[in-house]
């Protein structure tokens, strides 16, 4: 994903819409007197400092592959980091919350990140992830599309292209089983519907604003690279599929009961847990040769 200025001002609006879903708070599991919280794909900043705000005693670490985060006037406990997640190197037992949100299509191995995660949560420390479920809302939106409309080739191409590059969309990775395979309980999932709607300030049109800013930030780099498609017919491509979109929302018939998901999954590391033995598994070199060459 880019980390221009729009993108950044994208996420800022993901942001708001989920405080507007989740009524103004930023997480759904219980905290009590947090020491270190972890924000994973932090990107802009916003929930890191916020979590560091409620918890003035708490030592919140937002880690990216980027280093776009506001780092001026921000409060003193919160530090930003550039690390892959991929190459994890987080202390054992160390945090009470590590925290994901809108990292859909960010690893090739979620089951690894998860058993990361539990070996550096404290025990009775959560994880939580909280996405978009996009393929709800993309497969509501192309539906609306006769069959000969050019968006179906743009979404295709871009389910396919996301699968080759190893990562692939979706929200296969949010699910119960894998958090209970990894070692957590008090498993929760939590779905959210936000309806599509161009009232002002409504939850359903900052969603759809950032959807349709999304749309070349999504595709670009994945049909270039995968897919073999060029640059400016992308684009090009990206603004006729974001016109139709908006065109198909702001239409009352057409929209009603269109909406987009979210998913918010939590779980804890069970109290009881022994303490982790000072190492970790990553994903090896030869291991991303194999899948290469899968």
């Amino acid at each position: 994903m880019p980390i221009d200025e729009v993108e950044q001002l994208r996420g800022s609006l993901n942001h708001q819409v989920f405080l507007n879903v989740l009524g103004g708070e930023h997480t759904t599991v219980p905290l009590d007197d947090p020491t270190h919280i972890l924000d994973v794909g932090t990107g802009t900043g916003d929930w890191a400092i916020k979590l560091a705000e409620l918890y003035p005693d708490c030592e919140v670490v937002g880690t990216d592959i980027a280093a776009i985060a506001e780092t001026q006037s921000v409060p003193m406990n919160v530090f930003f980091e550039i690390e892959d997640a991929e190459d994890w190197d987080r202390l054992p037992d160390h945090y009470d919350l590590i925290h994901f949100r809108s990292m859909e299509g960010a690893f090739r191995d979620w089951k690894l990140i998860y058993d990361n995660v539990f070996y550096s949560l404290k025990p009775g420390g959560y994880i939580e992830l909280q996405d978009f479920d996009t393929t709800v809302g993309l497969d509501q939106f192309t539906g609306g599309f006769s069959e000969g409309s050019p968006i179906h080739n743009l979404f295709n191409d871009l389910a396919k292209a996301a699968a080759r590059s190893g990562r692939p969309r979706g929200n296969a990775h949010m699910n119960a089983n894998l958090f209970m395979e990894a070692g957590f309980v008090d498993v929760k999932v939590t779905e959210y519907m936000i309806p599509f709607s161009t009232a002002e300030q409504s939850a359903g049109k900052i969603w759809l604003i950032s959807c349709l800013d999304a749309l070349e930030a999504l595709c670009l780099r994945l049909l270039t690279e995968q897919m073999g498609w060029d640059p400016e017919k992308c684009k090009i491509a990206c603004e006729n599929a974001a016109r139709e979109m908006a065109n198909l929302a702001r239409d009352p018939r057409k929209s009603n009961g269109m909406g987009v998901k979210i998913v918010v999954i939590s779980g804890r590391k069970p109290r009881d847990s022994p303490l982790s033995p000072p190492q970790l598994r990553q994903i090896k070199p030869l291991d991303i040769e194999a899948e290469s060459s899968c």
